[in-house]
Formats: structure tokens, C-alpha cells, sequence
């Protein structure tokens, strides 16, 4: 069964575990699923916890919302093999139950990088920690209206919470609305801006219908009302961009002309007309990366007044110069989507995000492991489980006291 493609041995084990537990089990299958038990006592306990029908039921659920072709064909992808089709041949449903058996609770599918060969580390049932954890992120932010107010939103009650120059401004379970009102707006311009704290998260939809998901530790700044020849807001940190496609008022330029959406951050200038596109721009980070999903978007470096036009799939780095390059769109937009999602991270790059979801401080004692780490993981679980699962792939340890976590090699 291991076979010379070990990525597809862990899909062939969960068709043995899948027939075990509907009672299937040819005896030729069942000496290779006892063979595989034998090798390492947690795949007993592992088979055992499958038992738990509350337990399954929830992780089922946890994933139903997942590609499962699309994770299969990523799996394949990365060994650089042709992959064996027989058994994906089968019902949809049982490709979607043998992910979710083999990939419970913190993500696909986890391995290490290192001097370039890849070492798997399937995520079995992870061990809760005993001492400290930290719960996970959610939605959090701090609204700064334009007559310096600030409104707590998590705090907030849903509902409408000011009238600002003809524009309603309303709280909808963690997305803030700005809706424009009935009769005349006002011609004075007036600013928001919105704040996610470490730990944070939150959807904002502009007045000109564009929508707009804040990272943690994270600031966007913006008009109540979008006029004259142009938008423009100025962010920190990240965010992801749905722009909406907005006619430009007739007495400012030629008619039908679309109004350009301009994002200001850390000496970048990025203008688009109506697209899907992220901005990662942390003020620690190497380099302000701007991402396109869908459209066109121009990005100009202030400084050296350079530019470029990306393509939907690439990504410009700026740092100093602007430096276009192919990204997998799905990686870089994953904590939108509620997931980590790392290819080839080193774990400075890992804890960083660790650090800004969990708002926990990180620490390295002794020397900083080389390895690199690739994989999936939900953003909705606690702590512990995250770092359990970067565990199993050897060469790291980590330690939770209260809100500071420690990274030890091992």
C-alpha cells in the first residue's frame, strides 16, 4: 500500500479506513489496514477517536466546505507524479469523508522542506495542550468616526450606528455597511477609519458598494462619500479589495468614464477600476505585495516613480523597485478565507502570522530552524492545535505561557 507515491498512500489508507468503518474490508485489505496500524501506536488511537461519532460529525462538518478535487489534484501536483485515479473514481462524497478522516481538525496536508526534499507529516488527531492556549482571532475592530468618536464594534449592537453626511453607517454581524441616505448629501468630505487589533478581523463595505476584508493589526482610512474625479483610501496592513465599478460624476471628466479606486499605502500608489486584488503592507514586512485575483490593477512606486501592470495571478513586490512575480492567488488570500496557508515558509514567516491572529507574543530560543513548512490550517482553532500540528513535522517545539509562545528547535 505505501507504493511509490507517498502522498497517494495517505488517500489509499483512508479508503482502507473508509471500508473498515462501513465494514467492506476484503482480507487482503484488512491485513494491509493491520499492517499500517502496526506501524505506529497513535494510528490505533487515530482509528479508535474515528469511533466518536460527535467527534467526526463535527470534523465533517468543519470541512464541508472544502474543494476536495481541488485538494487531491494539489497533493498530486506536488509530488510531480501521476497519480492513480481507481479509487477517486468513486461517489464525491466518499473523496470529501476520506480528507476529513485524514486530515482532522488542523489542515490537508503538512510537510517540511528541507536541503529540498519533502518529508510528509500527516495530520493525525492532535493532542490538546495540557498547560496555556490561546483562542483564536475573530471580529474585532475600532471605528474612528469623522468627529473623532470611536465606537467599539464587537461591543457595538448590530443596527445603525451614525448618520455622517447623508450616509448611514450600520453594523451587520461583523461587517460595517456605509448606506448612502434619502435627499441631499452633504458637500463636505469627511473621513472614517476603521482598525483591526491583533487578533482582529472585519468587512467593511464602502459607500460606492466596494468591499473591503481587514486583516488583523490592520487600518483603513476612507471617505464617507466618494466625489470628484477619483477613490482613494490609504491602508496598513492587509486587506483584500472587492472594487465596485463606479461611473465618475459628468461634470468632472468625459462622460461614462469609470472612476478610478486608488489604495495608498507605505509610498505605494495602486489604482484599479473595478477588480479583486489584496495588499499585504506590514510595516515588519520585506516588501508591500499587492496580488490580482481578477481585472487589472496599475502599481506606482512613489519614490522612483516607477510602475507596473499586473495580470490576474501576479504579484508585485516593492521594495525599493517593483519586482512582478506568479503566485498561487489561493495562498495569498487564505486568511480571508479563514485558513493559514503556508508553501515553503520559513517559521519567522509561520509566527508572524501566528503572532498578528492569536495576538500572542513569540520568542526563539537558541538557534532558528531551517526547515521550511507547506500547508493548510484553519485560523478558527485554538492555538495549540496549530502548533501541534507544526510539531509533527519534526525539528520544532513550542511552549504556551499565558500570551507569549516559545520556538525551540529540537
Amino acid at each position: 500500500m505505501a507504493g511509490n507515491n507517498q502522498y497517494q498512500g495517505v488517500f489509499e489508507n483512508a479508503e482502507l479506513i473508509i471500508k473498515h468503518l462501513k465494514g467492506e474490508l476484503n482480507q487482503q485489505e484488512q491485513e494491509l489496514l493491520t499492517k499500517w496500524l502496526s506501524e505506529d501506536e497513535r494510528n490505533i488511537s487515530f482509528l479508535e477517536s474515528l469511533r466518536d461519532d460527535g467527534s467526526f460529525r463535527n470534523d465533517s462538518q468543519f470541512f464541508s466546505s472544502l474543494d476536495v478535487n481541488s485538494a487531491w489534484q494539489k497533493v498530486s501536483k506536488q509530488t510531480h507524479q501521476k497519480q492513480d485515479t481507481k479509487f477517486w473514481e468513486k461517489a464525491i462524497k466518499w473523496k470529501q469523508v476520506a480528507i476529513v478522516i485524514f486530515f482532522l481538525t488542523a489542515g490537508l496536508l503538512f510537510y517540511t522542506e528541507f536541503n529540498k526534499e519533502k518529508e510528509p507529516a500527516v495530520a493525525l488527531k492532535v493532542n490538546p495542550y495540557s498547560k496555556d492556549d490561546v483562542l483564536p482571532g475573530g471580529d474585532k475592530a475600532m471605528l474612528e468616526l469623522a468627529d473623532g468618536s470611536v465606537v467599539i464594534l464587537e461591543k457595538a449592537n448590530n443596527g445603525s450606528l451614525k448618520e455622517q453626511g447623508g450616509v448611514k453607517i450600520v453594523k451587520q454581524d461583523g461587517r460595517l455597511v456605509y448606506n448612502a441616505a434619502q435627499g441631499n448629501p452633504t458637500d463636505k468630505i469627511s473621513y472614517n477609519k476603521i482598525s483591526t487589533p491583533k487578533g482582529g478581523q472585519y468587512h467593511v463595505i464602502l459607500p460606492d458598494g466596494s468591499r473591503v476584508w481587514l486583516n488583523a493589526e490592520s487600518t483603513l482610512r476612507f471617505p464617507t462619500m466618494f466625489t470628484g474625479n477619483e477613490r482613494q483610501v490609504e491602508l496598513t496592513g492587509e486587506a483584500y479589495f472587492e472594487v465596485a465599478k463606479l461611473e465618475a460624476p459628468y461634470s468632472s471628466v468625459e462622460t461614462g468614464k469609470m472612476m478610478p479606486f486608488k489604495v495608498q499605502t507605505n509610498g505605494v500608489n495602486i489604482e484599479v477600476l473595478g477588480t479583486h486584488f489584496n495588499v499585504m503592507a506590514y510595516s515588519n514586512e520585506k516588501s508591500v505585495n499587492t496580488t490580482l485575483l481578477e481585472g487589472s490593477v496599475r502599481v506606482s512606486h512613489l519614490t522612483s516613480n516607477n510602475s507596473q501592470l499586473l495580470k490576474p495571478g501576479q504579484q508585485a513586490k516593492v521594495n525599493g523597485g517593483i519586482k512582478i512575480v506568479n503566485v498561487d492567488t489561493e495562498e495569498v488570500v487564505a486568511w480571508k478565507n479563514g485558513f493559514f496557508h503556508f508553501n515553503g515558509a520559513g517559521i519567522q514567516t509561520v509566527m508572524g502570522q501566528i503572532e498578528r491572529w492569536y495576538d500572542v507574543e513569540v520568542d526563539y530560543e537558541g538557534e532558528i530552524t531551517s526547515k521550511h513548512f507547506t500547508g493548510i490550517i484553519s485560523r478558527s482553532i485554538n492555538a495549540s492545535k496549530v502548533l501541534d500540528m507544526l510539531e509533527l513535522t519534526g525539528g520544532v517545539k513550542f511552549e504556551i505561557k499565558g500570551k507569549k509562545i516559545s520556538v525551540k528547535s529540537r
